[in-house]
């Protein structure tokens, strides 16, 4: 048992660890001892729940009681959900400036040859998701001008169709589009409320149901940012092409 003072109330704390439910016996005891030093509140944690009879000695002594969830053998594995927010990077359109080692091409596409020898050609589609995973990519500017490439990459010269090196910028059109839902919890950890019959998890012990792309596109409601008025447990953050590409990743 642990005490906690502040504004001048004390509050008290009790944690148990037992295989079986905790019964009244034990919240009668912890009510006799909490009288004693005047408490202004009190809060029971129990592993396993409490009996029906402690929980209405709790109503009606004015007894928080709340009961550890862990869904990894809990029945909240599948009853538990929770809001989650995804937030999508939506390319509208882009221009590139190609800079080769004597001059410098303005073009709409670039056929890119690869990185490095041995490795596999990728398109500028990629190379934007790899900037917006680095962080190179702000979701919040309509317009913006990023260097896709530190090094020279192969590419195909737009005018000699010659293979040349080249650093590549792109000029970016963009959105944020915000969709909203909810996700099963895998595998949560927290705190579940037996009087209000709210649950409490801890965030950084939580791990969702794998996200299905066309699911969130199809189920999920598109929110605008301003109306968010609640803070979800997980923001994905993904990005998507419009005119481009129809994939969604997150």
């Amino acid at each position: 048992m642990c005490a906690v003072e502040s504004g001048g109330n004390l509050h008290v704390y009790e944690c148990k660890d037992h295989k079986r439910r905790l019964g009244l016996d034990a919240l009668e005891q912890i009510h006799l001892l909490t009288e004693d030093v005047n408490a202004s509140s009190v809060s029971v944690v129990a592993s396993n729940g409490f009996t029906k009879h402690a929980k209405n000695f709790a109503k009606t002594h004015n007894i928080s009681l709340f009961t550890v969830i862990d869904t990894r053998d809990h029945y909240w594995r599948s009853n538990y959900r929770y809001y989650a927010i995804c937030q999508i990077l939506l390319v509208q359109s882009y221009s590139l400036i190609i800079e080769l080692r004597d001059e410098t091409i303005k073009a709409t596409s670039v056929e890119l040859l690869s990185r490095q020898r041995q490795q596999d050609a990728e398109n500028i589609e990629d190379l934007i998701f790899e900037g917006y995973e680095q962080g190179k990519i702000s979701p919040l500017e309509s317009f913006q001008e990023v260097l896709l490439t530190e090094s020279p990459v192969l590419i195909r010269h737009p005018k000699t169709q010659r293979p040349a090196r080249a650093k590549i910028t792109a000029r970016l059109e963009t959105k944020t589009d915000y969709l909203v839902g909810k996700l099963a919890a895998i595998r949560a950890q927290g705190l579940f409320n037996e009087i209000t019959k709210v649950s409490h998890l801890i965030g950084s012990q939580i791990e969702g149901e794998p996200v299905d792309p066309q699911k969130m596109l199809d189920s999920w409601e598109r929110v605008p940012a301003e109306k968010i008025d609640f803070d979800p447990i997980f923001v994905y953050r993904g990005m998507g092409f419009l005119g481009v590409s129809s994939n969604l990743i997150c």
